[in-house]
């Protein structure tokens, strides 16, 4: 196997990820602003600008059936959260995320060419803190895409 020549696809697609959801912007489209989109690290709780998407390393399973390409599924595992005025208020926020999120990510399943579709597998609404009004969202996107056998930086 050669060394990669750019950024590998799975990368490429967490990056479209990424992307798509900070161009949340409430208007004609959407209902919601996302402030904040980030993949975490070490320090989860610095996020504080709401509503926000906090972003796990995603997992990845493979296979490599038809040589030489690998047939990959990219699972990204997101959590969401609004903060609003009463319970109504923050529930209703949480919900318009919902679709915000879903739509964003459904505009384009090929994320930008790279993947060959993009699945909302899941949405979870739960309250973290029943002392504050924000409204948390896990949920699970699945990417399936193909790359060289070769070089994981090159889209098939």
């Amino acid at each position: 196997m050669t060394y990669p020549t750019d950024a590998p696809v799975r990368k490429l697609i967490l990056d479209d990820v990424v992307t798509t959801l900070a161009a949340v912007t409430a208007g004609a489209t959407y209902r919601s602003t996302i402030e904040k989109v980030r993949v975490i690290g070490r320090n989860v709780l610095e996020q504080v600008d709401y509503p926000c998407v906090l972003i796990a390393p995603p997992s990845q399973t493979m296979s490599d059936r038809v040589h030489p390409l690998i047939s990959a599924k990219l699972t990204i595992q997101c959590s969401a959260a609004v903060e609003d005025g009463d319970d109504d208020e923050a529930m209703a926020a949480a919900y318009d995320l919902i679709e915000d999120i879903k739509l964003a990510l459904t505009s384009d399943i090929t994320r930008g060419g790279y993947a060959l579709d993009t699945h909302i597998i899941s949405d979870e609404p739960y309250v973290p803190d029943v002392s504050t009004p924000i409204f948390g969202i896990d949920f699970v996107v699945e990417v399936d895409y193909r790359h060289r056998y070769s070089d994981p930086s090159v889209a098939m």
